[in-house]
């Protein structure tokens, strides 16, 4: 079962790279560090993602060469994944 934590973890991650969305929305520019920092975290913690942003994938660039359009889609599969992940889990306990 999804503990409390566990729940309040994806919310918050799912939030955060909200916000850079809501940023950019408003006519702000992409800040690049924050992006950065979010892809890099989760490279780090989760497995399926650090496979996704694999340097021995084909059409790998590194932050420098990434577009900030790059960066968004990048955020944008990582808070899909968060939210399926989630969903997922929640769903397989009710299964058992």
């Amino acid at each position: 079962m999804l503990s409390e934590m566990d729940v309040i973890k994806f919310v918050d991650d799912i939030a955060e790279i909200q916000r850079v969305f809501d940023h950019v929305k408003a006519g702000y520019p992409l800040d690049r560090k924050k992006a950065e920092d979010i892809i890099r975290k989760h490279n780090a913690s989760d497995p399926a993602i650090a496979a996704y942003n694999s340097p021995l994938l084909p059409g790998f660039v590194t932050f420098q060469q990434a577009t900030d359009q790059m960066l968004l889609n990048n955020l944008n599969t990582i808070q899909a994944y968060l939210s399926a992940k989630m969903t997922g889990k929640s769903i397989d306990e009710r299964t058992r």
